[in-house]
């Protein structure tokens, strides 16, 4: 009876074992492809109130959830790691991480929680704090307490230690210890015998050798990736690996194929709602045409990619882009405005302690110093960066360093500072040399060649399963679509056309609404659009009154002709847009302020056959009223100037004269009703309408008003 208790529970905790590894697994993939759901779904789970300082009280908890004490820890875990994703957008995600690991730290028990808390701990002060020494700490203390542990959890928290550590090796330098991070991953992948995490692997390896430089070795890792990922064909990995292949196609300074993926990752972000990547996406358009030297689109796509940030309050991703904006407008010979974006960018760098970011930072602004022969400014940063490069242990980033501050004391006349400073240069130069002579690797461009087409074999027989599939369950939906589809695409073929026809002949139609109909010359019509945009300020209505019965005298050709020249005359001297009303009357509307006299000398120059024309003018500064919010409509703007004209006219004719009229500041609307000629005479009379001329006032004679036999008061505002 006993063995076969033993054996019974033996049975299931093995089974219940089986169980939970399936489900640490599902929550890895889960954790990448969809954290927003895997969130929601944990944190359902646990109380927003928990408050643990025991195992005893852990163990009741989760029997209250009716969990196992391990479950609660792994949720546990997982919500804080949750908590400290960055596609996760909740304000107190960082102090709810910290209240779980301070709990964790009261409850954890064993090597393999020990270690779970350990990693957790090394991505906190990697992402809150950016400590990556610590981050990196505590991820070797981790694998040390399960070094020797091979069950299905152990080798996933080894993964997710691996990757943690190869990210951040690889973004302090440390690239040794980033490709061995990154070996160990791909091995723990292929143990695991998961198609997804063999391609997060692989994805990684790719950026590894991309960001040294090895783009044939990338394209081999990423090749691999892509051909696992068709396979599984997830939309968060597909995105991601579509953007790397971007950037390494931009490497390779192949464009096309660099814009092509980048769009592809945009498209496929949009649909994941993932607006942080599309950050990242507008700074891989920028750099692509930087790359080309294009920097005004670079500088357009990294503006972009700052408004995003700003809205996202991704303080770290401004801080790049007002680096990459300062390195741009240095490029394009604006040292004022680089140093004003590379300063925004080192005050957010020091403020995050992202010294792995701000050493470059320090090193440009010495650059664009350097440039500008501001010497002070080089040491000073040149020095900063010098003390940053020795804290990282950045050789290259040294030698830069040192080099600019030799260019400053050489131009500042320091000989005896300079000495000590080039024998440093010339040890840390045959350091790199040997270093880099060391990791040399020859490329193989038929190699690289057979890679690139490999991907694109793969993507095409993706494609192709993808259409046999949609085949093989819609040929008779398909063949009854196609039928209505061409059915109704001749239908909507037709419409469009015909509406494409009414269309070009409403808008001749409307072309030919505004001309003149005597001369074919922009006329009344073209004047009241004009007036209609609000965009004038101030018109006017020139008479030449030798030329108002020209058409009579000599004809309709010679009067075409005659109305042509002096309208291009007029829109050459006047500055303005000119109009044909009739034989010798034009209407003009300026864009910008001016006064009648200023037209007057504007048009000094106009003539006929080489002889002065004597002519008038009528002229409105807009608004005529001192309320904006009324618009007097372009009729009884016109009969206005029709007035001030008439009034220009009844003076001598042995110069030229101009009415100016103008409304007080508390002129009412209501003058300008019919009949407008008896209401804007009456208010003349009674000091409404201000009268300008540069005749005699006293000799204008204004026009005596018809009245009709019917009454034709009528207010038109």
């Amino acid at each position: 009876m006993r063995f076969w208790t033993t054996a019974l529970v033996l049975f299931l905790s093995c089974w219940i074992s089986n169980v939970f590894a399936d489900d640490s697994h599902e929550a890895e993939v889960a954790f990448r492809e969809s954290p927003h759901a895997l969130y929601e779904k944990i944190a359902a789970e646990i109380p927003t109130n928990l408050q643990l300082n025991s195992r005893e009280e852990l163990t009741a908890q989760a029997k209250a959830l009716q969990l196992s004490p391990e479950q609660m820890i792994f949720n546990m875990v997982l919500l804080a790691r949750l908590n400290l994703n960055i596609q996760i957008h909740k304000s107190s995600k960082q102090s709810d991480a910290k209240h779980l690991i301070d709990m964790l730290q009261k409850v954890v028990q064993g090597d393999d929680e020990n270690a779970a808390l350990l990693n957790l701990e090394g991505r906190f002060q990697g992402v809150v704090n950016q400590d990556y020494n610590a981050t990196i700490q505590s991820n070797n203390d981790a694998l040390s307490l399960i070094a020797d542990d091979n069950d299905q959890r152990a080798m996933l928290l080894k993964y997710v230690i691996y990757e943690d550590l190869g990210i951040v090796n690889l973004m302090t330098k440390k690239s040794q210890a980033a490709l061995n991070n990154l070996t160990q991953l791909k091995d723990i992948a292929y143990r695991l015998r998961d198609d997804y995490l063999i391609a997060e692997a692989e994805t990684k390896l790719g950026k590894y050798f991309r960001d040294q430089g090895q783009l044939n070795r990338a394209l081999e890792h990423y090749t691999e990736a892509y051909r696992i990922a068709a396979k599984i064909n997830k939309p968060y990995q597909k995105a991601i690996l579509q953007f790397n292949l971007a950037k390494l196609y931009r490497d390779l300074q192949q464009w096309d194929d660099a814009l092509n993926y980048i769009y592809q990752a945009i498209d496929s972000f949009k649909a994941l709602k993932l607006d942080i990547y599309l950050s990242n996406s507008m700074t891989v358009i920028a750099t692509i045409y930087a790359n080309q030297g294009k920097w005004n689109k670079a500088i357009d796509y990294y503006l972009n990619a700052q408004q995003i940030d700003a809205r996202l309050q991704n303080f770290t991703a401004q801080g790049l882009n007002f680096h990459n904006l300062g390195e741009a407008y240095f490029k394009l010979g604006n040292t004022q405005n680089a140093l004003d974006y590379l300063y925004q960018a080192n005050k957010i760098f020091r403020d995050r302690k992202s010294d792995h970011y701000l050493i470059y930072n320090e090193l440009l602004i010495a650059q664009v110093a350097s440039a500008s022969n501001t010497w002070d400014l080089v040491l000073e940063h040149a020095r900063n960066a010098e003390v940053l490069a020795q804290k990282l242990k950045l050789n290259s980033e040294l030698a830069e360093a040192l080099e600019y501050q030799v260019n400053a004391l050489k131009a500042k006349g320091e000989e005896q500072a300079v000495i000590g400073l080039q024998d440093k240069i010339i040890s840390l130069k045959q350091t790199l040399l040997e270093q880099q002579k060391s990791r040399q690797e020859n490329n193989n461009v038929s190699e690289l060649n057979e890679q690139q087409l490999l991907l694109k074999l793969t993507e095409m027989q993706q494609q192709m399963r993808q259409q046999r599939e949609m085949l093989n369950t819609r040929d008779y939906f398909i063949i009854t679509v196609l039928i209505l589809l061409i059915i109704s695409g001749s239908y909507c073929l037709y419409l469009l056309r015909r509406r494409y026809h009414s269309q070009r002949q409403l808008q001749e139609l409307l072309a030919l609404s505004v001309l003149e109909p005597v001369t074919a010359l922009p006329g009344y019509r073209g004047f009241c659009q004009q007036l209609q945009q609000g965009n004038c300020h101030a018109i006017a209505l020139l008479g030449i009154a030798s030329d108002f019965d020209h058409d009579l005298r000599y004809g309709h050709h010679q009067t075409c002709n005659k109305q042509h020249s002096l309208l291009h005359k007029l829109r050459h001297l006047a500055q303005a847009n000119v109009y044909s009303i009739r034989p010798g009357l034009f209407a003009l509307t300026f864009v910008e302020a001016t006064s009648a006299k200023e037209i007057m000398q504007r048009l000094q120059e106009l003539s006929w056959n080489e002889q002065p024309l004597n002519y008038n003018l009528g002229f409105l500064g807009l608004p005529l009223l001192a309320d904006t919010d009324i618009q007097l409509p372009p009729v009884i703007l016109f009969e206005t100037l029709q007035l001030a004209l008439a009034g220009s006219l009844s003076l001598p004719r042995h110069q030229n004269h101009y009415v100016s009229l103008s409304a007080l500041d508390f002129t009412p609307s209501g003058i300008f009703s019919n009949p407008l000629y008896l209401q804007l005479q009456k208010s003349i009379e009674r000091g409404f309408i201000r009268v300008e001329t540069n005749g005699n006032k006293s000799d204008i004679q204004w026009p005596e008003p018809l009245m009709s036999a019917t009454s034709d008061y009528r207010d038109v505002i």
